[in-house]
């Protein structure tokens, strides 16, 4: 006889138990999952240092013509590339190791809220790993 308990639960259909981990549409045993790691998206840098080099010249071309407003242009490309690496936030994805290979299963940009999940599918594992060694 085993008995569920529910480490994590919310309204986006999210539910970690230690029989079964169901993520929207997407159910798996517990007994099937290994592991379970957070993934970060790899940002490109590019764009940004593109739009800033681009800026800097059309400023430094605005300063050897004279032209203000050419000047002006180069100051808001320049600020534009600067702008994109301070607003720009990382991804994060929750992986799970299962017996039929990896699954990413959710993502988020919050990294408390992929750290809770990650956890309760940690104490899952866990809990079910200790329910069925012999005692």
């Amino acid at each position: 006889m085993t008995t569920e308990r529910i480490f994590y639960s919310d309204s986006n259909g999210i539910r970690v138990g230690t029989s079964e981990m169901e993520f929207a549409n997407q159910k798996f045993g517990t007994r099937n999952v290994s592991s379970a790691s957070i993934e970060t998206e790899n940002r490109r840098r590019w764009p940004g240092i593109m739009m800033m080099v681009v800026g800097a010249a059309i400023l430094v071309a605005g300063f050897a013509s004279g032209s203000s407003q050419t000047m002006l242009m180069g100051a808001a490309g320049f600020m534009g590339g600067s702008m994109y690496f301070t607003r720009r936030k990382p991804k994060y994805g929750l992986r799970l190791n299962t017996s039929k290979g990896p699954v990413f299963v959710l993502a988020s940009r919050n990294k408390a809220f992929m750290d809770q999940v990650k956890e309760a599918v940690d104490r899952s594992i866990d809990a079910r790993a200790s329910l069925t060694q012999p005692q």
